[in-house]
């Protein structure tokens, strides 16, 4: 008895101070700035994660600072698009995730041709 009364204390003592155990990540993020020609902010653009293997897809709003934020995104390989009314559409492919890992990618933006339409009906 006496020593299924040790066994259970140290058993209990092994536990108390053990350190936790945390579960394993299996994502990574991906964070940047979306910029004009003058590197200056752009806020709104809206920048799309697409993963064509298994067909997630993120989206993340720049805030005031031109900031975007696409977190705990699966491990793959990732097409990014970055959006915005009056610019022309930004694309990076291939952006590989890792595990906890954390990318940095810029999005610079250029001012988008202007296009203009007539129509002319006539009777």
């Amino acid at each position: 008895m006496r020593n299924l009364r040790l066994a259970v204390l140290l058993a209990f003592a092994a536990a108390l101070f053990t350190p936790p155990v945390f579960a394993q990540q299996t994502a990574g993020n991906i964070t940047g700035r979306v910029l004009d020609a003058q590197g200056s902010a752009i806020p709104g653009a809206s920048v799309t994660a697409r993963n064509p293997a298994t067909g997630l897809v993120r989206t993340a709003v720049s805030d005031a600072e031109g900031v975007y934020r696409l977190q705990s995104l699966p491990v793959g390989t990732y097409d990014l698009t970055t959006e915005l009314s009056g610019f022309a559409t930004v694309e990076q492919k291939g952006v590989v995730i890792s595990v906890g890992q954390t990318l940095s990618i810029d999005a610079a933006m250029k001012v988008a041709a202007l296009a203009e339409t007539v129509v002319v009906t006539g009777e």
